[in-house]
């Protein structure tokens, strides 16, 4: 009997503690929302700020963070306060896209530019250079690289079918922290189609762990699509800044959102003799780019690993 009442006693303790990390923590990402809410945070310097915002709050939460850590060697107990506070910063850093909808949105904005501006700028007369490569050298590269160019001219089907090719091709295939950039890709393919569940559970697959916070931002636009927690850019687009929204809900924004689709299918019905260009949304990912002797002549590629990691500001 004594057992059992020792046993309680412990999960009661245990049940307390949990719950009170869980509330600081909570308590912490929600003071780090707000501070990006009162900076004039752009897709530009959000990573710079968000970092500021981490350490502007430490402050208050750095001696609830020690208490948690029971060791008494105050040497290996710092090297232990380090690594939380490194672990937490990466894990707030995509936490926050579920549940600040201000740093949300500026981050998947960001996202969306750059890859717009490299769609806008893709050359569709160079696609039978990449045929050409294909043809002369069917390798998972080839195809890898023609599957990123039908990327950037929005032709879904044929990316997806090149990069389910390149990834069978490859010698990587089972290996998912040497094939990232063809999964992500294929990941963001799923997302343009739709099919947010596909996405989510590939990004989930090459994950290398909880702290890989360039697969988890990724992953949750697409979470917040799939359960419909997301305005399209055109419906935020006087948004440009956290700033801007400020403590403005999500609700308030689906709100106004809604009220311009409205006015927009009122226009657009009053004016069917007029044509309304239609501005793509696809997403491109960065791949390896490639090699001088691969590249087909007049081809410049700007993707790299390196460049997907600065474009979206991830650790």
């Amino acid at each position: 009997m004594n057992n059992l009442k020792t046993i309680f006693s412990f999960l009661f303790v245990l049940a307390i503690t949990q719950g009170y990390s869980q509330n600081y923590l909570n308590n912490f990402k929600s003071d780090i929302c707000q501070c990006l809410q009162e900076k004039n945070v752009t897709y530009k310097n959000v990573d710079y700020e968000y970092n500021n915002c981490f350490i502007k709050n430490l402050v208050s939460y750095a001696d609830m963070i020690d208490s948690e850590i029971q060791i008494e060697d105050q040497t290996k107990k710092y090297i232990e306060g380090q690594k939380i506070r490194n672990n937490l910063k990466k894990k707030f850093s995509y936490e926050l896209m579920y549940s600040c909808d201000a740093y949300f949105y500026v981050v998947e904005r960001g996202v969306f530019k750059v890859k717009e501006n490299a769609r806008q700028n893709v050359d569709s007369t160079q696609l039978q250079k990449f045929h050409e490569l294909v043809a002369m050298s069917p390798k998972w590269q080839s195809y890898l690289y023609r599957a990123q160019h039908y990327y950037k001219l929005n032709d879904l089907q044929n990316a997806e079918k090149d990069i389910l090719k390149a990834i069978e091709l490859s010698p990587y295939k089972n290996n998912n922290k040497r094939i990232r950039a063809e999964k992500m890709l294929l990941g963001q393919i799923y997302e343009d189609q739709g099919k947010y569940s596909d996405a989510i559970q590939l990004y989930d697959k090459i994950a290398i762990n909880e702290l890989d916070t360039q697969v988890e931002i990724i992953k949750a636009i697409s979470v917040r699509k799939r359960d419909g927690r997301y305005i399209p850019p055109s419906d935020v687009s006087d948004f440009n800044t956290v700033s801007d929204l400020g403590n403005t809900s999500f609700e308030s924004i689906n709100k106004e959102a809604n009220v311009r689709r409205r006015e927009a299918n009122k226009n657009n019905q009053s004016q069917q003799n007029i044509t309304t260009p239609v501005v793509s949304r696809s997403r491109e990912t960065g791949v390896l780019p490639l090699s001088d002797s691969e590249k087909p002549k007049g081809i410049k590629s700007k993707d790299s690993a390196k460049s997907l990691r600065s474009l979206f500001k991830l650790e």
